[in-house]
């Protein structure tokens, strides 16, 4: 008798051993193998920021020890995702959506939208945080450093190619950069120009071919002679074969005394 007993349970465990290792051979075997580039982050169990639950459940399918939704958003004093969607790491860039939602950084930018801040944030290693929701303030100062901006003056434009023209013939992506010119340079209101129709300036354009150009929607910005901070190279080189004057003045985005931004 306590012979077969003995064989029972020792049947039972070859049996649960071989039914662990089976499951633990199989973790991740049918997990997400990709996620959508959408930017609605959660916070885990573990305290990390996901882009959102598809790469939370990517990381919960892989995890041993099991991670679930802790709640909606990004997790309180942590650093935002990598483009991989879950873990911190060097390789910040991914693609942002040009949805304008802006929102001021602690480094006196206003960013188009939450993603893009965090973007600025990751590469950053942290420093750069969020200060509000909204456009930067007039009055913002970072540290002894005050944005040096007129009342009334627009913080950042939205990147609509309806081209103006000023009294002398300047041409302007749309009629907000062409107000911001105006008013950071105290020459007036945009009544007081001359507006060219789009299909003049187009008519008198010799780079007629400049917005044939795709850009990718990578965040790895560069600083603009005019001051703007372009997503990328590429929308610079887009700047630049409108306006040959513009050329690239710096890696990483204008500083903050530079409100501009062309997202």
């Amino acid at each position: 008798m306590k012979l077969a007993v003995s064989l029972v349970l020792a049947a039972m465990a070859v049996a649960s051993t071989s039914a662990v290792d089976a499951a633990s051979s199989n973790t991740g075997a049918n997990c997400p193998s990709a996620c959508p580039e959408v930017y609605q982050p959660v916070c885990g169990s573990d305290g990390v920021t996901y882009s959102n639950k598809c790469f939370l459940n990517t990381a919960d399918c892989n995890s041993s020890s099991g991670i679930t939704q802790a709640s909606d958003g990004e997790c309180a004093n942590t650093a935002p995702p990598s483009s991989t969607g879950y873990s911190a790491s060097s390789e910040c860039s991914k693609g942002c959506t040009r949805i304008y939602s802006p929102v001021c950084g602690s480094d006196g930018v206003t960013y188009s939208n939450d993603c893009v801040l965090s973007v600025a944030q990751c590469k950053s290693g942290g420093a750069i945080t969020q200060e509000s929701k909204g456009q930067c303030p007039s009055s913002f100062s970072k540290g002894s450093e005050a944005r040096r901006l007129n009342a009334g003056c627009p913080d950042a434009c939205l990147d609509v190619y309806e081209p103006v023209t000023d009294e002398n013939g300047v041409e302007y992506s749309n009629e907000c950069y062409l107000q911001m010119a105006q008013c950071e340079n105290n020459t007036g209101s945009s009544n007081e120009t001359s507006l060219a129709s789009s299909s003049a300036v187009e008519s008198e354009r010799d780079s007629a071919n400049c917005d044939n150009k795709v850009c990718t929607m990578d965040y790895d910005p560069v600083c603009g002679s005019d001051g703007v901070t372009y997503s990328n190279a590429c929308m610079l080189e887009i700047a630049n074969c409108k306006d040959s004057s513009i050329t690239k003045s710096s890696d990483g985005a204008c500083t903050a005394s530079l409100s501009r931004m062309d997202l």
